[in-house]
């Protein structure tokens, strides 16, 4: 089901996010994030970066029973074989307690009362359930919650689930999205093909690409041709009740693509991020890149070891520490050293108290 309501479907949500930092919830809300891809004119494209940090309610809540390196175990018999591992229809496991809380593994597999999942977390490293110092125990709390694709979220050319952007016969002349695949270390480009009636990629060739699976803590790149109108659309879902972690190996130049995780604006200031690396060089620092559409580029942040202070690549004087990446927006991450194990996880400080 398609979670974006486009502009001529506004208003349909009753419950808008508007929550900024240490908003107080009783309850885990539902409402939804106001996107915005502006026009386009002339030779001109425009790109810009968006997430989804808005979940799909539940499909089942419970406790683990039992437990190996890639598998979790309930009591019963409470589901259908298969049913949450069926192609072109993702399932992601939420850890909601314990030492791996915040945590979200690809379902691959189901039996009547065992899930086995991904356990690289769509990374080029293995972090095992049962690994020493980080692991799930048993009686820790999960939830299985429905994931998105490619087109349960951008359409697949039906009537009740229309793409919103521009096709076309080739790549070179439908709107793009680029999406960065961490367990390669490249992006991709997929563009909706109108002969074929679904996703492509210059790569793929004549294979669908519909059920490409968007995993949570992932942003995704919308390029425009020119003399496109502009796009407003909505996405839905519940907001996250605890703090999720969003996993990268470090190591590299190569930054993940990814979000703060939240469904509202966040200072740089209010990040509070465990093991990150500080120094008074843009170089040396873990950083943060946030996409400027009018530019059309990123802008790199670190932050200073001397004073904590955050600032901006090419701007070394400038305090950026209130600098305000919005609800919904795409930003890359960028770790120096290599990471395992819980190292591995980052956590952002939750802006609001669930």
């Amino acid at each position: 089901m398609n979670r974006l309501f486009f502009s001529f479907i506004l208003g349909l949500l009753a419950v808008p996010l508007a929550a900024k930092a240490q908003t107080t919830v009783t309850t885990t809300p539902v409402g939804y994030i106001t996107y915005t891809i502006p026009a386009t004119n002339g030779a001109q494209t425009t790109t810009t970066y968006i997430s989804f940090p808005l979940l799909n309610n539940p499909a089942y809540s419970g406790a683990v029973t039992a437990l190996t390196s890639n598998t979790l175990t309930v009591a019963g018999t409470p589901w259908t074989a298969g049913q949450f591992a069926a192609a072109g229809s993702p399932f992601f496991v939420k850890i909601s307690s314990g030492l791996e809380a915040g945590r979200f593994l690809l379902v691959t597999a189901n039996t009547a009362n065992t899930l086995t999942v991904d356990v690289t977390d769509h990374s080029s490293q293995t972090t095992p359930l049962d690994g020493s110092g980080f692991a799930v125990q048993v009686n820790d709390r999960i939830e299985i919650i429905a994931g998105d694709t490619l087109a349960s979220v951008l359409g697949d050319g039906s009537i009740s689930n229309p793409v919103q952007l521009v096709g076309g016969t080739s790549a070179f002349t439908a709107d793009a999205v680029s999406i960065y695949n961490p367990s390669l270390g490249r992006s991709f480009s997929y563009y909706f093909n109108t002969t074929r009636n679904a996703w492509n990629s210059g790569a793929s060739g004549v294979v669908s690409q519909n059920g490409l699976i968007l995993y949570p803590d992932m942003a995704i790149g919308i390029t425009r041709r020119p003399n496109r109108p502009a796009l407003v659309f909505q996405l839905q879902g519940r907001v996250p009740d605890v703090t999720p972690l969003t996993k990268t190996t470090g190591g590299s130049t190569s930054a993940i693509y990814s979000s703060t995780r939240f469904p509202v604006d966040v200072t740089l200031a209010s990040l509070n991020i465990p093991g990150w690396t500080k120094s008074n060089s843009v170089f040396t620092a873990d950083t943060i890149a946030v996409w400027d559409p009018s530019l059309g580029r990123w802008f790199s942040y670190f932050q200073r070891a001397d004073n904590n202070q955050w600032r901006k690549s090419g701007d070394t004087l400038t305090d950026q520490s209130n600098f305000v990446i919005p609800a919904g927006a795409g930003i890359q991450i960028l770790k120096r050293s290599t990471v395992s194990g819980q190292s591995s996880f980052m956590a952002v400080s939750m802006p609001y108290t669930p």
